[in-house]
């Protein structure tokens, strides 16, 4: 029997299971990577999204301070997905949340307009209002900012 060649024959197996396993355990560490740092950008995107929806409800807050119209609608564009998922915004007590159907979520308050005037969401829209077109509209009637679509 040739033992050069038995020889050979083992450590080029050990090589190749070595090899095959560093290709999983790379495999398996970038993929944790990509779906944590998704997150954190999905997470960003919807910080953003309740940025622009407390903005239209602090120009709202604005006209009703300065007396203009008794009434103004503000229409603020969103993504209509983040992270590859559809979204809503729900407006509660004095917060905003912007959430996904999976585990992102982001809250944000209102701060302190809501001894002044009542932050509510429309009658149609009391589970939120979902990014499916693209756009939100903030309304002032009165003394009440009404959030719908």
């Amino acid at each position: 029997m040739d033992s050069k060649g038995q020889n050979l024959t083992v450590e080029q197996m050990l090589l190749f299971f070595i090899s095959i396993t560093a290709m999983v355990v790379l495999y398996y560490s970038f993929s944790r990577l990509t779906g944590n740092v998704g997150q954190e950008v999905g997470r960003d995107q919807l910080r953003g999204v309740t940025e622009v929806t407390l903005t239209g409800i602090y120009r709202a807050y604005n006209s009703y301070e300065e007396q203009k119209p008794e009434s103004k609608k503000i229409r603020a564009e969103i993504p209509k997905e983040i992270s590859g998922e559809m979204y809503r915004i729900v407006v509660e007590e004095d917060e905003i949340r912007a959430e996904t159907d999976g585990e992102l979520e982001v809250t944000r308050s209102i701060g302190e307009i809501t001894e002044d005037v009542s932050v509510s969401m429309d009658e149609g829209f009391r589970q939120g209002v979902s990014s499916r077109k693209g756009s939100i509209l903030v309304e002032l009637d009165g003394s009440e900012i009404i959030i719908g679509r």
